[in-house]
């Protein structure tokens, strides 16, 4: 697992969140994560630490189904306690 780069490394919250939610998802379903992106005020360069949350997008290997979106959620959950909801959506494409 690639956490960051000598090129870019990660402030010490982004890091903690990143590997959390992957050592999780990882744990109930290897191989489920193929790759994850920093979004938000991280990838803009902007990021506060101890005022921004983490925002990322995870590519998946397979279409998540009910019970894959329920490791999802609890993963998020591990990761954040106190964030809101995660917000989990399906390609557009899918139907």
């Amino acid at each position: 697992m690639l956490v960051g780069s000598a090129d870019m490394p990660l402030p010490s919250e982004v890091h903690s969140t990143t590997s959390t939610f992957l050592v999780a998802i990882d744990a109930a379903v290897p191989g489920l994560v193929e790759g994850l992106y920093l979004v938000g005020s991280f990838g803009f360069g902007e990021f506060i630490p101890e005022r921004s949350d983490v925002g990322f997008v995870a590519v998946l290997a397979k279409r998540p189904d009910g019970t894959v979106l329920e490791v999802l959620a609890a993963a998020h959950r591990c990761r954040a306690p106190a964030a809101s909801t995660p917000v989990l959506r399906r390609h557009p494409c899918d139907a």
